[in-house]
């Protein structure tokens, strides 16, 4: 469960910054 979450969170963080 806190793997998946942390994963979601890295994803998000890295679609953030290839967006910025």
């Amino acid at each position: 469960m806190y793997k998946l979450l942390l994963n979601i969170l890295v994803i998000k963080a890295e679609t953030l910054k290839s967006v910025v």
